[in-house]
């Protein structure tokens, strides 16, 4: 059994050893159990945006819930990259000042 000696000092990470926790961390970021890469998750808001698509149908081609396609939309889940501006009907707020 070997024992860390608690006095020893903590020596600096090297550059090669930096660059593989960064690369380490981002791999188990992106697939840490979910069924969504980000390639995927941009694409959801996109055909979102597009506003061609149902929420239904969006879900069934991921194979995810209706709600999850939802979150990502609204950026509840998946905060990045940025939410493409949905370029479908105006939202209520712009009907009403329209009339």
């Amino acid at each position: 059994m070997s024992t860390i000696d608690p006095s020893a000092p903590l020596t600096p990470w090297t550059d090669a050893e930096r660059v593989a926790h960064i690369r380490y961390e981002a791999t188990r970021a992106e697939t840490r159990g979910g069924k969504l890469h980000r390639g995927q998750v941009e694409e959801i808001r996109e055909l979102y945006a597009e506003g061609e698509m149902t929420v239904v149908a969006i879900a069934a081609r991921f194979g995810v819930h209706r709600n999850a396609v939802k979150e990502i939309a609204r950026g509840r889940q998946w905060g990045y990259p940025p939410l493409p501006r949905r370029t479908g009907r105006p939202c209520k707020a712009q009907e009403r000042n329209a009339a």
